[in-house]
């Protein structure tokens, strides 16, 4: 089994094993926090799902590919729930809408503890990572959007800032789970200053009103 293999889930084709898989992910999340990635093992989960441990490598064959799956899942969540919140203020100023998407990314955190772990927490493995920074960069890019609809352009190179822009909100996210197991007022305020004040250096030469 190679590296890559290892690191996936099997996705399952017919209705009663999607049915099983998605039990197994649920469990799976409820022991991870339990747990943590280091107490986490196939042998517990199984037998908390009254399962055989071959039934769940079938769908994943080491712990590392089911942190993948549930990561993926947590991820676009959160794409989804920002990019949401961002349409909903329409054609707001663009610094208004980048604190709401910090806002709503520290809400989400704070709503769902598994996804504080996963994206927040020191995930394992490479496919966590450039998952992770997939969705920073699909962020980036709704931002980039919001920017084109106000009638402002934000170049992608030699460095996209849109990206280093969410990255930097991320940052904000991690420290306050780090100190305080989850995102405070204070850190949320704190994400979306530093969003837009890392953005407005390169904005500062169009006059945009905020």
């Amino acid at each position: 089994m190679t590296t890559v293999q290892a690191g996936r889930a099997r996705q399952p084709q017919q209705r009663r094993a999607r049915e099983r898989f998605e039990k197994v992910l649920e469990a799976a999340g409820g022991l991870l926090l339990e747990r943590g990635f280091d107490g986490f093992t196939i042998a517990e989960l199984a037998t908390r799902l009254g399962h055989t441990r071959a039934s769940i490598y079938k769908f994943f064959p080491t712990p590392q590919a089911l942190f993948n799956e549930l990561n993926a899942r947590q991820l676009d969540l959160l794409e989804d729930d920002i990019t949401a919140a961002a349409q909903a203020l329409g054609r707001s100023a663009w610094a208004e809408q980048l604190r709401l998407m910090a806002r709503s990314a520290a809400d989400f955190h704070n709503k769902h503890p598994l996804a504080r772990l996963l994206i927040l927490g020191a995930t394992p493995g490479e496919d966590n990572y450039r998952s992770r920074e997939s969705t920073i960069q699909r962020l980036g890019q709704t931002l980039r959007r919001i920017l084109e609809d106000q009638q402002l352009g934000l170049p992608a190179e030699p460095v996209d800032h849109a990206m280093l822009t969410v990255e930097i909100g991320t940052c904000c996210l991690r420290t306050s789970f780090f100190l305080h197991g989850r995102i405070t007022d204070d850190y949320a305020r704190a994400a979306g200053q530093a969003m837009v004040a890392y953005l407005e250096q390169h904005l500062q030469s169009r006059n945009l009103p905020h």
